[in-house]
């Protein structure tokens, strides 16, 4: 883990050993800081220069700074623990993990040679399917050829009847 030290500039015993300024927060109260809440600190359009020119009206100077120094503290120990907590999860899932590699490389061949087949199949099914498709065209092919042949046959059947015709009205 991280050591839970404090800073430098402040004094240990001016540092509880759990955070009772997190714990506040937790439990809902605001957190307040020189007489002003530190969510006044947290928030995107924080200006350190108009934050101290506003608290030194109503705090004293080294009040504020040991004020900041202890909720830095607090945020550094906060951040330790939530460091060393999700560190135990990931030694934790690391340790849970071990022997997965093994298993994954046992799988591993049968899935490939699996993987082989399915695309052997499917190679197999789209020859099947351009086949089908050649044939399906030269059957269109056939029946257009089929039509156009009792078309003829049907013209020539009638070239026949307007002949025979003319000859009996030639004959009679």
């Amino acid at each position: 883990g991280l050591s839970n030290a404090p800073p430098p500039h402040t004094q240990p015993s001016a540092l509880p050993a759990t955070s009772a300024a997190h714990q506040r927060e937790r439990e809902g109260e605001e957190l307040r800081l020189g007489g002003f809440s530190v969510e006044e600190l947290e928030r995107s359009d924080f200006d350190a220069n108009r934050f101290v020119s506003t608290a030194r009206r109503s705090t004293p100077l080294d009040e504020l700074c040991g004020s900041l120094a202890l909720h830095l503290a607090n945020l550094r120990a906060s951040l330790i623990d939530t460091i060393n907590q999700d560190y135990a999860a990931f030694v934790g899932m690391a340790s849970s993990l071990r022997g997965l590699d093994k298993a994954v490389g046992k799988i591993r061949l049968p899935v490939e040679q699996l993987r082989e087949e399915v695309q052997e199949i499917r190679d197999a099914a789209a020859a099947q399917v351009d086949m089908l498709d050649a044939k399906l065209a030269e059957r269109r092919g056939l029946l257009l050829a089929q039509r156009r042949l009792v078309l003829l046959l049907n013209a020539e059947e009638s070239l026949g009847r307007v002949e025979e015709l003319l000859e009996k009205r030639v004959q009679g």
